[in-house]
């Protein structure tokens, strides 16, 4: 079989590459569903995202491209997160809520940061290329130390003298003086970031959004994995032994692994690929017996003394169908200690059984899966994903570091 154009993958990415392409494009997906790390799946009356994902739309464009891909199926949210900092929540952004912080920790944030502002104005020194010193540059030694931080080293679990500034600074929002003087005195600003606003489907998960665009891709075969890629023959190999030519090749696939399957590479472009470091994601997606925090979104915990570092919750984002509830329940897993920390801290309780619904997979985009269901749809969101979604689900997301 052949198609002008050969898309390997069927995230988000491969989905619209074909849409926009017709019938010029052929796409080849490994798994059984499409979506990539943005699907959703069902378990025992719960939907599940695979990872925590919501909808920022910068552009126009695409907003109305979404919408009508999923018609009077978006429901826009207005932010509701948090930082789990010294046994209380602290409104997100950190820097934009400093009023909330203890007098000694909130004077030492503000005055680092115009301190910093004020260096930043005196010295001319343009601003570092790597995260950590971005940080200190922008924010001072206080904010830094108390939440930026601690945070990111938690989520990235690399120094972040080895991140690149382009890498993440699109997520850390840089206040100026005065929002951070108003902020000190009790005067927010909630649209501060990039994700002030978002959306996310009302039934389905994230999930909802790569089957639509799925229903207008014409040439598409699932279960078809490639295992080898000849570029100069023009064709690909999938693990069922079918051959497939293009004349334009698409990979959304990990690069890593593009590279091992691809013939006649030069031996030091193999080499440079191993190199590459990627950081993995564990994530448990958890069934409750009630909702979780009414009115919240996420919580952050940069603190050491958790291992997960974002607790999302998907009754907020989803509104579960109301149904007969039943109880999740206990194990001596780390696992499980973890869903007892955080069914704790929402107001739940564990009771026995819930071992026996808990599931582990590995997902090949290396993120490991871990869906722990119960009977009852309620929802609420457990640990460090961003979310699952309905009914009454919990995600918790821990880092590993892979290299």
């Amino acid at each position: 079989m052949s198609g002008r154009v050969l898309i390997i993958g069927g995230g988000l990415a491969g989905l619209s590459t074909a849409r926009h392409l017709g019938e010029e494009a052929v796409l080849l997906e490994a798994a059984g569903e499409v979506g990539g790390l943005c699907r959703s799946t069902r378990r025992d009356g719960y939907t599940f995202d695979v990872s925590g994902h919501l909808l920022h739309f910068r552009r126009p464009a695409i907003r109305r491209l979404v919408g009508s891909l999923l018609p009077r199926q978006l429901r826009r949210h207005r932010r509701r997160a948090f930082v789990s900092f010294r046994g209380r929540l602290v409104d997100f952004p950190f820097q934009a809520h400093l009023y909330q912080l203890p007098p000694r920790i909130r004077r030492e944030c503000l005055e680092g940061f115009l301190e910093a502002d004020d260096r930043k104005g005196w010295s001319g020194l343009a601003p570092p290329e790597d995260f950590g010193s971005w940080i200190r540059y922008h924010f001072g030694p206080g904010i830094a130390r108390h939440f930026l931080e601690p945070y990111n080293r938690k989520m990235w679990q690399v120094p972040l003298r080895e991140l690149e500034t382009e890498w993440a600074e699109w997520a850390v929002p840089v206040p100026t003086v005065e929002q951070v003087r108003r902020a000190a005195a009790g005067g927010p600003d909630p649209s501060l970031g990039y994700n002030p606003v978002f959306y996310y489907p009302r039934q389905g998960g994230i999930g909802a959004l790569a089957r639509a665009l799925a229903r207008e891709v014409t040439r598409l075969h699932l279960r078809r994995r490639v295992v080898a890629v000849d570029l100069t023959r023009r064709r690909v190999t999938t693990r069922e032994g079918r051959t497939f030519y293009f004349e334009r090749l698409v990979s959304t696939a990990p690069l890593p692994e593009l590279l091992r399957m691809t013939r006649g590479l030069p031996p030091a472009l193999l080499e440079a690929g191993e190199k590459l470091r990627y950081r993995s994601v564990c994530v448990f997606n958890v069934g409750l017996s009630r909702p979780g925090l009414p009115g919240r979104h996420w919580i952050y915990f940069p603190g050491r003394g958790v291992p997960f570092y974002r607790v999302g919750f998907a009754a907020t984002s989803s509104p579960p169908a109301p149904r007969r509830a039943a109880s999740p329940s206990t194990s001596r897993s780390p696992a499980a200690r973890a869903l007892r920390l955080v069914v704790a801290g929402s107001g739940g309780k564990c009771g026995p059984g819930w071992s026996k619904w808990a599931s582990w997979k590995r997902e090949r985009s290396r993120t490991w899966s871990t869906s722990f269901t119960s009977p009852t749809p309620t929802s609420s969101t457990i640990v460090g994903v961003r979310r699952s979604s309905r009914p009454s689900c919990a995600n918790w997301r821990a880092g590993e570091s892979r290299r």
